[in-house]
């Protein structure tokens, strides 16, 4: 399992036990990984602590739950609180309203389940090598340590645990995540090559290194698929027969190779630093069709909107969610609903979804008298490229459209601030839901 599929696991494992006590030590065993590892990576990959994620979660359900009759005694009890005032105190923390006023009134308060493979992968996996396509990995900053030579992986991990003996670093508590691949490659079949072996940082260990051994790791779309250790072959040898699948996979597939560099992640390592663990290979890869030609470019109307904002690492899904609550608190039914109801949705395609993210939902209307107080901005009154979209294919088509224009002989992107305009035929947001997608762009 790579990271993702390891933290997705520690989500599953919360959602059968959120009504009762949860052994996050007990958790951290089962995937064999150290607590503190568990803690740091759900922290980076779910954008929350594991704490809060849990309390956010037990609030949902039991807002849920609320609206079917439960008592607060009731509900404070099943989600492993103290007693029922510590969990109207919560209660009100997270909603804003106590329990009984929740109950009665048409308040909603949601918080999913939190899927990080379908928030950073495809839906897409070709299940003779178990690929699976990783939409963005975010640069990263490592110390590398460069060996050339025959056998050149064996002399990168030297260099590697003389470093990490010689600083005492601890790779399990600092988190830290290992990679490597050919550099320089080979030239002939003589076996000598060069292997760079490279770590990632955090401030603690950034103290200990020096500068001249540090460089980035470039970000992007990656091809990803796991090697297991096995005991009755060298995992060098598993490695290699698993890039020439690779190779042969990304033939068939809609993907091209990129410049950017192949990486090899070395997972779990013993206290001597050597690597006991999988190894997932990280193959750099982009769309083989970069044409956009289906496409509409034109000046959008400036127009005022009433939004809602919704903050923090669900807030997309939150904000969508929304509409229909919207539409039930507004008493509009669709179907009967004369005057046009406009529905944007607004946000940064390049602002990691973390605490701080921000997604606006705006409602341009007539003649609504909105029940939720709301603000109001002027939207639009750009030049736009335009797109037509059904909702289950919308996060690859900006992963797409995006890349296109970042690379445009034509026009270049103004913001990476985007708009979708949902075509709603009910008050549900559904795959087969029509999305107008928004890309603001100027010609060059």
């Amino acid at each position: 399992m790579n990271i993702y599929e390891l933290m997705q696991k520690v989500i599953e494992e919360i959602e059968k036990h959120l009504e009762q006590h949860i052994n996050i030590d007990k958790l951290a065993s089962s995937i064999g990984m150290s607590l503190s590892n568990v803690y740091r990576f759900f922290l980076s990959l779910v954008g929350y602590n594991i704490k809060e994620y849990v309390r956010l979660r037990r609030i949902s359900e039991a807002a849920s739950k609320l609206k079917q009759g439960h008592s607060v005694t009731d509900l404070a009890y099943l989600y492993t609180y103290d007693t029922p005032d510590s969990f109207t105190r919560a209660f009100k923390k997270i909603t804003g309203v106590l329990p009984s006023k929740y109950k009665k009134e048409k308040h909603f308060f949601q918080f999913k389940k939190i899927n990080i493979l379908e928030r950073n992968f495809m839906n897409l996996e070709e299940k003779a090598l178990g690929v699976k396509i990783l939409k963005h990995m975010e640069s990263i900053e490592v110390i590398y340590f460069n060996y050339y030579g025959n056998n050149p992986e064996d002399g990168a991990f030297e260099l590697f645990k003389k470093w990490a003996k010689n600083n005492k670093i601890d790779i399990v508590k600092e988190g830290l995540r290992v990679f490597g691949y050919n550099n320089p490659n080979p030239k002939d079949d003589s076996g000598v090559y060069g292997y760079e072996l490279c770590v990632t940082l955090n401030k603690n260990i950034k103290q200990k290194v020096s500068l001249e051994n540090i460089k980035v790791l470039e970000g992007g779309m990656y091809a990803v698929v796991t090697v297991k250790k096995q005991e009755d072959k060298h995992i060098g040898q598993s490695i290699a027969e698993t890039w020439q699948r690779f190779g042969t996979w990304l033939q068939a597939s809609k993907f091209i190779l990129t410049e950017r560099q192949w990486l090899e992640e070395h997972h779990d390592f013993d206290q001597e630093y050597n690597h006991i663990g999988n190894v997932d290979l990280y193959m750099s890869i982009d769309y083989k069709d970069t044409k956009v030609d289906a496409l509409e470019i034109r000046e959008m109307k400036e127009r005022m909107a009433n939004y809602y904002t919704f903050k923090g690492s669900n807030a997309i899904s939150e904000g969508r969610s929304y509409i229909t609550t919207w539409f039930l608190e507004n008493k509009i039914d669709l179907a009967k609903e004369q005057a046009p109801i406009y529905i944007f949705g607004s946000y940064d395609l390049e602002e990691k979804q973390t605490d701080d993210f921000e997604y606006k939902l705006y409602f341009i209307t007539e003649n609504i008298e909105y029940k939720k107080k709301s603000e109001q901005e002027l939207v639009l009154g750009k030049t736009y490229v335009r797109k037509f979209i059904n909702f289950e294919n919308l996060t690859d088509s900006w992963d797409f459209l995006y890349g296109e224009y970042k690379n445009n002989e034509t026009y270049k992107i103004d913001s990476s601030i985007i708009y979708e305009q949902y075509l709603m035929e009910t008050d549900v947001i559904t795959n087969q839901t029509t999305v107008l997608q928004l890309l603001q762009v100027t010609k060059k």
